[in-house]
């Protein structure tokens, strides 16, 4: 089965999203070459209205691998963890990718199970502008300093728009 861009993107943050989900209680010591993070939120608005339970991704421009990212509550606020188990992220420029995808399954008639039965199939809606869930395209670009000021991204018009397969 082949799977598009979007979709192993989608499947990605659902990896992403699952690593927070790992308490941090096991008290591992920190890494010797993690920077100084910054504990710092993001508020993520859609037409003026918070965006719950999307996921936000943090890219260094300067490729670094000391990414960042969170799932947003229900106010669109998503706290910044560092590798997904590091509270805070470091000082630098940052790519910004939001992803919020809903799926509903429909019948084929067109496609039949080997008892006559007619299939469903999957459909995958992004609910966030496309070009927002990449890093190649988002132009979304933020730059975190030891200085805390607010961090606010407001991706436009809500959208439902159907993922390329």
């Amino acid at each position: 089965m082949r799977y598009s861009t979007t979709f192993r993107e989608f499947l990605f943050c659902l990896l992403f999203v699952g690593l927070f989900c790992i308490p941090a209680c096991n008290r591992q010591p920190l890494p010797n070459d993690l920077p100084k993070l910054y504990r710092r939120s993001v508020k993520v608005t859609q037409g003026g209205r918070p965006l719950a339970d999307a996921v936000v991704f943090f890219a260094p421009t300067d490729n670094s691998k000391w990414n960042a990212g969170g799932s947003t509550n229900s106010s669109g606020v998503a706290e910044l963890h560092t590798q997904g188990m590091y509270r805070g992220i470091a000082a630098g420029t940052y790519k910004v990718t939001v992803n919020k995808t809903e799926f509903e399954d429909k019948v084929d008639p067109t496609r039949r199970n080997s008892e006559g039965g007619a299939l469903t199939t999957t459909i995958f809606h992004s609910l966030v502008e496309l070009k927002y869930t990449d890093q190649n395209t988002t132009d979304l670009e933020v730059v975190i300093t030891p200085k805390n000021e607010p961090i606010v991204l407001d991706l436009g018009s809500p959208v439902r728009q159907v993922l390329p397969e």
